[in-house]
């Protein structure tokens, strides 16, 4: 996970946050090109769940994507302790990628899937 970049960026980042409103119906997925375990959930996610209506975010591709990535971190009080991949779900997030955070992917998912 990127914890360096996140926490770093959270320094420089001014916290007026302009980006949009997370929506608890949606599936918010923040990665990093460069991480790779963001990639592992995605391909994760593509395959076992390939009509998975989810919103794939990039929080080096623009401010508004950062500060949508802080919204999260701020509704589920993550704190400083920020990396990626972080999926927001509903009133459930998952930060990281493992066997364990598949599992809780697996039963978080049920609520979108229709």
């Amino acid at each position: 996970m990127k914890y360096f970049f996140v926490f770093f960026s959270l320094l420089l980042l001014p916290f007026t946050l302009k980006a949009e409103e997370l929506d608890n119906s949606k599936i918010y997925n923040f990665y990093q090109t460069s991480c790779p375990h963001c990639h592992d959930a995605i391909n994760y996610m593509n395959e076992k769940y390939p009509n998975l209506e989810m919103k794939l975010i990039n929080i080096r591709q623009s401010r508004e994507n950062f500060e949508l990535l802080l919204k999260c971190a701020k509704k589920f009080n993550i704190g400083n302790n920020l990396g990626t991949p972080l999926i927001c779900m509903g009133d459930n997030y998952i930060m990281g990628w493992s066997e364990e955070q598949q599992k809780q992917f697996d039963e978080y998912v049920k609520d979108f899937i229709k």
